[in-house]
């Protein structure tokens, strides 16, 4: 994502299907309000650094990240409404007040969670590195197309 900053005037963004592994570089994106990252790499590791690169956008209004690892914990979405108050849209879906409201009173609880899982994930890679393993299941690019595809 790099150079994007630059763009000052950008409202959207479309990254799906790339292989984006962090949210970053938007911060100077002053008008940006929809970001399409669905089918990318983005792990629970980078999940924190990602949404705070987004909370500094005053127009943020619409974010998709359908098919990223990160969104496989049960809690993504909440902590995204928690973090990003402003964000109207999640993966297409409406985001009510409620919603938000809920999201806020447990975001500390929350944020223990994925220092938690973040850990446990990074870990967890340096071990499969380390000894070799292959994980046929694991969310990589040809997981990806067949995804796509479907």
């Amino acid at each position: 994502m790099e150079g994007i900053s630059k763009l000052k005037e950008l409202e959207y963004i479309n990254l799906a299907v790339n292989s984006v592994q962090l949210i970053e570089g938007v911060r100077g994106c002053e008008c940006l309000q929809k970001l399409d990252l669905t089918l990318n790499f983005i792990d629970i590791e980078d999940f924190e650094e990602s949404i705070d690169n987004l909370a500094e956008l005053q127009d943020f209004r619409e974010l998709y990240l359908l098919g990223n690892p990160c969104m496989d914990w049960k809690r993504a979405k909440e902590y995204i409404y928690a973090r990003l108050p402003d964000l109207g849209r999640l993966d297409g879906e409406e985001i009510s007040k409620t919603m938000k409201f809920t999201a806020c009173q447990n975001l500390e609880s929350m944020q223990k969670e994925l220092c938690v899982l973040a850990r446990k994930s990074v870990e967890k890679k340096v071990l499969e590195e380390k000894e070799g393993h292959y994980d046929p299941d694991a969310y990589n690019k040809d997981w990806r197309r067949n995804v796509y595809e479907e």
